[in-house]
């Protein structure tokens, strides 16, 4: 809708906008004038081009693991976790504009969040417990699951247009605790691993 309304108007062209501050303690819609202007060049490249060269790099090695080691857990893994990054990074403008595809970029957050937890458990090798059980590996996905039951209701929620904030914010947390996670595993490998390749490769990792 706001696409239609905007192909009726010019660069230069003012248009007057209502908004409605839903921060203030008693929200009242006032007008705003803005004055339409050509999308700079460098900001093209700042929140266009370079996330989705990054979106396609990810999304790239990804396929090539995957080429490499289709059948292999960890190949499937790394791949699924790379195609989430992808979608991520490449998104970030499109969820600023037009928030058409907000729900797979908030399927594809908790998702890296939940594979690089899952990779960490994986590589270079496998720890005890998963080697003897992989099936607990793919608990590493239940906070995954948590995250969007708690997320997908909110989005476009015209009730309380910011309620998917705090779920955001929380797969954030998530991604954050992810990485910690993933970089603790890397250096546990790196002085425990009696394989020295395994441990060579933690290296490279961190």
């Amino acid at each position: 809708e706001l696409q239609k309304t905007l192909r009726n108007y010019k660069i230069g062209n003012v248009v007057e906008l209502q908004v409605v501050d839903l921060s203030a303690p008693d929200p009242q819609p006032f007008k705003v004038e803005i004055t339409l202007q050509a999308f700079p060049i460098p900001d093209q490249i700042a929140q266009m081009v370079i996330p989705l060269v990054i979106g396609l790099v990810y999304l790239g090695s990804g396929l090539w693991v995957l080429s490499l080691r289709r059948y292999d857990t960890t190949g499937q893994v790394f791949s699924t976790f790379t195609a989430s990054v992808a979608i991520a990074a490449a998104g970030l403008f499109e969820i600023g504009t037009t928030a058409q595809l907000t729900g797979l970029w908030t399927f594809s957050l908790a998702m890296a969040g939940g594979t690089m937890v899952h990779l960490a458990l994986l590589f270079p090798r496998e720890i005890g417990p998963i080697r003897k059980r992989p099936f607990l590996g793919w608990l590493s996905y239940l906070p995954t699951v948590i995250l969007l039951l708690g997320a997908f209701p909110t989005l476009f929620n015209l009730r309380d247009p910011l309620a998917y904030i705090l779920p955001w914010r929380y797969e954030y947390i998530f991604i954050g605790f992810a990485i910690f996670f993933f970089v603790g595993m890397g250096v546990y490998h790196r002085f425990t691993a009696p394989s020295p390749i395994a441990r060579q490769q933690s290296q490279i990792i961190l």
